[in-house]
């Protein structure tokens, strides 16, 4: 099931995430890490393989239009799903580990090479300067004196630097410790990710981001004008970034658009609009991840006059019904294996909920963004130490007689009216 929260304005597809793990002691918490060596990176990174590449895009662009849905604003980041899911996929055998890797559409690569691919990839994220700061985090979260895997810490610790803590989870302290790692490592732009913890839930794979860039030229507030922005629901006034001059620019038969670097070119802001005949969500529905990247790599400088909205949104959604159309069914089911995360190696593990929140903020100065995604596993049965049983149908009922061992009233229950 989709939620939604929204508050303002357009299209973005952030694509940033994962780094390092930092502890907490609330609420019993146990560094398992301790005992983990994390072998050691290296300073630069591989280029990337082509393969990996395209699954990633593809992944992307999927993830990202199954997540529309018919009305309301939009924002996730894909590359936080991919590597939350990427962590978790080490964990996962047999039909699980098939859907998952159908899910983030691994085809011809080892699980080993696929490792590799995200480390090198999380490499290449973490390169900023003093005017673009990304920063990217990897947490694991277990039940205090659960029995993990350790190759499944290990491979976690190697590849994608993730810590790993276990906490009393039966204790309220424990949302309030990881959701002060969430607020910490998204700069308090997203303060939680956990509401409650189910006395079923075993452990949060949790992948957290945030960036923030300046523009490569900044829009002048002088030139912050209202003007009126034609919302699905009838004309609304908001502030418009205007500025004149050399835009990378590109128009179409169905659409045009633009893209904006941020201070050191690595990064740009990008928004294509399709023309008035053509509905936004239509248009998306049309395109692929090949689509994007060619409207992207096509734009070419213009003299252009750009007004867009300025804006600051915040978006949540669980992507269970996303992941599963996208081949990821027996993830979230009673027969999934994630037999792999247990040191015993016993099946008993589901992924409960993807939970995605993202932020975004373009203003005069830049873009300010960050996302969270946060994969819940629970045990796939209840626990034994509790048993309900309810009397509503037909019972047998009496009153028995210890010292003689017979009934004094014995009956039937058919209708307590």
């Amino acid at each position: 099931m989709r939620k939604f929260k929204k508050v303002l304005l357009p299209l973005a597809l952030l694509l940033v995430t994962a780094l390092i793990a930092t502890g907490c002691s609330k609420a019993g918490s146990n560094d398992l890490m301790a005992e983990v060596k994390a072998a050691e990176w290296p300073e630069s990174a591989d280029t990337m393989s082509q393969e990996f590449n395209r699954s990633v895009s593809k992944f992307s662009w999927e993830i990202f239009e199954n997540s529309i849905g018919e009305k309301g604003n939009v924002l996730v980041s894909p590359t936080s799903v991919y590597l939350a899911l990427s962590m978790t996929l080490n964990g996962a055998q047999e039909d699980t580990l098939e859907g998952m890797k159908d899910a983030l559409k691994l085809e011809n690569m080892t699980i080993q090479d696929f490792n590799e691919s995200c480390r090198n990839w999380i490499l290449r994220l973490r390169q900023h300067t003093d005017r673009t700061k990304l920063f990217v985090a990897n947490s694991i979260w277990f039940r205090e004196g659960y029995g993990i895997s350790e190759d499944f810490l290990q491979n976690n610790a190697d590849y994608f630097d993730a810590g790993a803590r276990s906490l009393d989870f039966n204790d309220t302290d424990s949302v309030k410790v990881i959701n002060d790692w969430v607020k910490e490592h998204t700069m308090e732009t997203i303060d939680s990710i956990v509401d409650e913890i189910h006395r079923d839930t075993i452990m949060y794979l949790i992948n957290a981001v945030y960036f923030k860039s300046d523009w490569d030229e900044k829009f002048l507030s002088d030139d912050t004008i209202e003007q009126n922005f034609n919302s699905p629901e009838g004309i609304v006034v908001v502030d418009f970034l205007n500025r004149t001059g050399e835009i990378s620019y590109l128009a179409r038969e169905s659409f045009e658009g633009v893209v904006l670097p941020y201070e050191n070119n690595r990064y740009g802001y990008f928004a294509f609009m399709p023309n008035n005949q053509t509905d936004l969500r239509d248009f998306v529905r049309g395109m692929d991840s090949m689509d994007l990247s060619q409207m992207i790599d096509s734009v070419e400088k213009k003299a252009v006059r750009l007004s867009m909205p300025k804006f600051e949104m915040a978006y949540e959604n669980s992507l269970v019904d996303e992941l599963s159309i996208m081949g990821m069914e027996t993830a979230f089911s009673g027969n999934a294996d994630f037999s792999n995360m247990n040191a015993s190696g016993i099946s008993e593990l589901f992924i409960n909920d993807v939970r995605h929140k993202t932020f975004c903020k373009v203003n005069e100065e830049g873009t300010e963004a960050a996302a969270v995604t946060s994969v819940e596993m629970r045990l796939t049965s209840a626990p034994s130490e509790e048993i309900q049983i309810t009397f509503d149908r037909p019972f047998l009922f009496g009153i028995w007689d210890n010292n003689t061992d017979t009934p004094l009233f014995i009956g039937l229950m058919e209708n307590p009216k």
